[in-house]
Order: structure tokens, then sequence, then C-alpha cells
């Protein structure tokens, strides 16, 4: 928002009869071509996209994930339970080397048990890919496609990886997109039809000292030390100038008692007309999920939980430079032709590439339970931050930070859940006019703490700081998909 941390609520509700006259127009990237078939090789493959029959568009987003990691061309199987590093794990008695493409088959669990060296391009699991909780633990891959069957897990909630220990998934850059085996972009990244845990140490997201933050100030007191804060923590201090980015990302030099003291003292004032103190946020986790390259966007991974409304459950974690959508241009939405070849320019910035997206669609319910991200962090995305697509989500607890366009996106109007307790720090926006893009259905671009394209996610205790347009927007403007309107 363009001043301090003044909230700026901005509610479009009613569509002019002009607009409707014309009737929704369905993005072309959303016409029904499906994806090339696997064939024979995949015999998986035609029992996913039979769930899908009914949904074409689910089909062939089902079918194209399933193309990236297509049985037959992997270089690596598991063939039996056990530590990455045992060479007894593989059937080719060795460890995965570089450039190798892994299938974890259904009813094997392989732990990550050390800091894998090889970069891997790919990662199919069918059945469990498990980080070491007792010690620090890596894979470096270009893509991991969890299946309907599979899971990954970073932790659990009973067994979380603790303080003392750093979990860690990169992205291997992406050094050119494959238009013909990938045609609708998503190599890259997580994609996952399976269950998801990743749990981290407790860790407190923001605390309001109980002074302001003055220019010159290095040392702030609490009511209560936060939990886990620790030397060397990364902290955001965001900016309330209306003129100017006077964010600042000091690191904690000492921790005594319920005080901290900062590595440097605060170049700016951060105050608000009626003195109420400004929260710190910590962008500091114990697990670790990045891009190892954040520039050329097309060199980033992104995260995408396709379809299923349960299976999410991710708390203390990092996720910094992912997403590839850019909010500074229109985005486009990959389609084929009748041949079965990308329609050129169709996936010129491809829709849905997001930080972090739950991307269901639509068929949320209230009755079962949600996706839940809590106590995370979300970095530096291109778009969007954390993306409730269609589904059932609570985010809670979370710290946003330098988020393009929205940071939290109620995406098509169908979306239920909360978005309660968060800190979202600035957004440069797309620079464009609130709806110049919404014949595309391309919303929440212009830069937003909060945009609710759905009226049924409640929107509780969060805080909103340096947006480039409203803090916090609810959108009524009915939404186009898979050739139904929302």
């Amino acid at each position: 928002m363009r001043t301090g941390i003044s909230i700026a609520l901005a509610v479009v509700a009613a569509v002019s009869a002009a607009v409707w006259a014309v009737g929704i127009i369905e993005p072309a990237g959303h016409q029904h071509h499906l994806a090339r078939s696997q064939g024979a090789c995949d015999p998986s493959a035609s029992k996913h996209a039979a769930g899908h029959a009914a949904n074409l568009a689910r089909h062939r987003e089902h079918a194209a994930a399933l193309e990236l990691v297509a049985l037959c061309s992997e270089t690596h199987v598991a063939v039996k339970s056990g530590d990455w590093s045992a060479p007894a794990t593989w059937a080719e008695g060795k460890p995965p080397a570089a450039s190798a493409r892994v299938r974890i088959p259904s009813g094997v669990t392989v732990k990550v048990d050390q800091e894998v060296p090889a970069r891997i391009d790919w990662i199919r699991v069918d059945g469990a890919l498990v980080w070491s909780t007792d010690h620090a633990a890596s894979v470096n891959a270009r893509t991991i496609v969890v299946t309907p069957e599979g899971a990954l897990e970073i932790g659990t909630e009973d067994h979380p990886v603790p303080k003392s220990v750093v979990a860690k998934l990169t992205f291997a850059a992406r050094t050119f997109r494959d238009r013909k085996h990938d045609p609708f972009d998503m190599a890259g990244g997580l994609i996952s039809m399976g269950a998801i845990r990743i749990h981290g140490a407790e860790k407190t997201a923001w605390k309001i000292p109980q002074s302001q933050l003055l220019s010159g100030a290095r040392e702030f007191k609490f009511d209560q030390l936060p939990s886990n804060w620790a030397v060397g923590d990364e902290l955001i201090v965001p900016g309330t100038s209306d003129t100017s980015n006077e964010d600042e990302t000091p690191t904690i030099a000492g921790v005594d008692g319920d005080q901290i003291r900062l590595d440097r003292p605060l170049k700016h004032a951060h105050l608000t007309p009626d003195g109420t103190s400004v929260p710190m946020g910590n962008l500091t986790r114990n697990i670790r999920i990045a891009s190892e390259a954040a520039a050329p966007l097309s060199a980033r991974g992104h995260i995408m939980f396709l379809h299923q409304q349960t299976g999410v459950s991710i708390d203390g974690a990092e996720f910094r430079d992912l997403g590839r959508t850019d909010a500074k241009r229109a985005q486009t939405a990959p389609d084929l032709d009748e041949t079965g070849k990308l329609v050129p320019g169709s996936d010129d910035n491809t829709v849905g590439r997001y930080a972090l997206h739950f991307h269901v669609v639509s068929g949320a319910r209230i009755d079962v339970p949600p996706h839940v991200v809590r106590n995370s962090v979300v970095r530096g995305s291109p778009k969007h931050g954390i993306v409730n697509h269609g589904g059932h989500l609570l985010a809670e607890n979370n710290v946003t930070f330098a988020i393009a366009g929205s940071h939290f996106f109620a995406e098509n109007g169908t979306e239920v859940g909360s978005f309660r307790g968060n800190l979202a720090v600035r957004s440069t926006g797309s620079g464009d006019d609130l709806v110049s893009r919404m014949g595309i259905f391309d919303n929440g671009h212009q830069g937003h703490g909060f945009w609710m394209q759905s009226a049924g996610v409640r929107v509780t205790d969060n805080w909103a700081f340096g947006h480039a347009a409203g803090a916090y927007v609810v959108f009524g403007y009915a939404f186009a998909e898979g050739g139904n309107r929302t």
C-alpha cells in the first residue's frame, strides 16, 4: 500500500450490463486439447488420467505432469527402501549421478541421508522420498513429480527437523525450455498430486517490540522472546514511508533474555500515525526450498500442488526465489493445436507458475481438512506468493516479502479457508490498471498484500506494508475457467 500501515480496501463487486452483454470469453489456453499420450511405456498414465476423464483441463495437466517423468526413461530405480547414499538401494548398485532420472516405485521409501552432491535431472516419487532429520540433508533436482500414490516428507508434525539441522531442497536451474516434451511449461520445480509433509523447527514468524522502531536504534525488547529467534537470523523491518522503500533486513547479532541486538542500527524510523509499534518479521527457517538461479525467470522452479483437496502440511519452511510467471506482463495459457503441437506464443508468460500454488481449481469443501501452510516464509516471487486456486487452504502466521503481484491470492472465486495472522511486506506491481487484464482473467497483478476473488476466505489479524496498490482487495468479478463460470 502507498501509506505506511494504513489499509486500503477496494471492493469491486458490481459488473456492468455491458460487460455481461458480450459474455465471458474463455481464454485460448483453456481450450481442451489433450497432452500427448505417454504410450505403453507408462502403464500408470491411463489409470491416473481416468480419474479426470470428465474434466479435460485436469486430464491434460495430470498427463503433462506425468509426461515429465515418463516410465522407461529413468536411469536409476530404487529397488528397496534405504538411504539415498547406499548402493544397495539402487538397481544400478550405486547412487544416482549427475543428470540422473530417478524413480522411486510404490512401496519403496528412500531417505535423503546426506547432502547429495549430484545435480539430478528429475525424480518421480510413486513411493516416498524422505529427508533425514538427524543431520544436514539436501537434494538438488530440476524437477520432482509426486504421483497420487507418492509422498514427500521433510520432517513431520511429530518429528520436525530440529533447529540444529538444516534441510534443503534446491531446484536446479533450467537451461532451456523444452516445448516439445513439456508444452505446458511445468518442468522445473515440484509438482505434487500426493502427500506433502514439510515441518521445520518452531519459529515465531513475527513479533511486535515494546518500543517504536526509531532511526539509530539497535536493541529491542519484547514482552517475551520470540520462539527460536537466534543469532544470524535475518529479519524484515517493514518501511512505513509513503514515498520510498525503507524496508530493512538486519540480522540478529545477540539475544539476551527477552531482548535482541541487531548487527547494525536501523537506518530509518519505522513509525505509524497512531504510534503503534511495527512488527519485525523473521525471514530465516531451517527448511530451505529455493531456485538455484533467480535469473532469468525461465531458470526458476515453481511449486504446484495439483488437484488434490488435502494432503499438504507445511510448517516452518522458507521458499525463496520461486515462481516464473511475471506480473509485469499479461499472462498466457499454453495451448495445443489439433495436431498436438504448442501454439506459438501461447506460453510466453505461462499462467500459474507461482511460488506456492495450491492448484485445486474447483471443488473446495469446508467439511474436509484444509491444506495448511503456517510459520513459513515466501520471498522473491515475480508474481504471486501463496495461492489458493479453488481449494480449501489455511495460511497463517506466515511472512511474505518482495512479491511483485499479490502476496496472498484467492484466484478464481470458489476458494474457502483463511488468511490469518500473516505479515505481507512490499510489492512492486505491474504498473497496469486494476481491470486492464480482466478480459483474460489476469487479476491481482497491480501489487497487493491480499487479493480475494472469493468471498469465502476469512481474512483476519494480518499486516500489510508497502504495497503498490490496495493492501486488501475483494474483487467480486465472475471468473471463467474450464468452460464454467465461478
